[in-house]
């Protein structure tokens, strides 16, 4: 036990035995407080998202049946499937949110769902993500977010089409 011993102060006669103090406790919250410090700083650590950008030059070519693309602007989100002339005129064009349950998380959804309903694999989505300058950094974010919380394996930020952009602009 730790404790603070002293000797006796006084005459022979009087003798006052000074009173012991258990440091023991205090040791005991001084290692509690310690660990939860530590415990609780390590719990925030900040995590980047790794984005990893195609290189310059020829693009990938992608099942139109499994590509999902995002037109992020300053006010608002758009999404189709497939490329863009076809989903216009098939009147596909929807305009949604970056919302994880209804807008573009439910797009997200339905279209995994039809994969595997195909008997194709997740792993077969494309997510184009196209921002034009009018676009808000956190719109980026989201839209990264929502490809982080539905797995999506493949995903890129793209500049979208000159088509995209004069339908975004009227």
């Amino acid at each position: 036990m730790a404790s603070i011993e002293s000797a006796a102060l006084g005459s022979k006669r009087n003798t006052h035995v000074l009173p012991r103090i258990d440091m023991t406790p205090m040791v005991d919250l001084g290692f509690l407080l310690i660990t939860f410090f530590i415990f609780t700083t390590s719990m925030s650590d900040n995590k980047a998202v790794q984005l990893i950008m195609p290189a310059d030059g020829e693009g990938t070519k992608t099942m139109e049946s499994a590509t999902l693309s995002l037109l992020l602007d300053s006010n608002r989100v758009v999404a189709y499937r497939g490329t863009w002339s076809e989903a216009k005129a098939a009147g596909h064009v929807q305009p949604t949110s970056l919302n994880v349950y209804t807008g573009a998380g439910r797009a997200l959804t339905a279209l995994q769902q039809s994969l595997r309903a195909s008997g194709r694999h997740d792993s077969d989505l494309v997510l184009l993500i196209k921002p034009t300058e009018r676009a808000s950094y956190q719109q980026l974010v989201d839209a990264l977010d929502l490809a982080l919380i539905y797995q999506v394996k493949r995903y890129a930020v793209v500049a979208p089409d000159a088509d995209e952009q004069s339908y975004l602009d009227r």
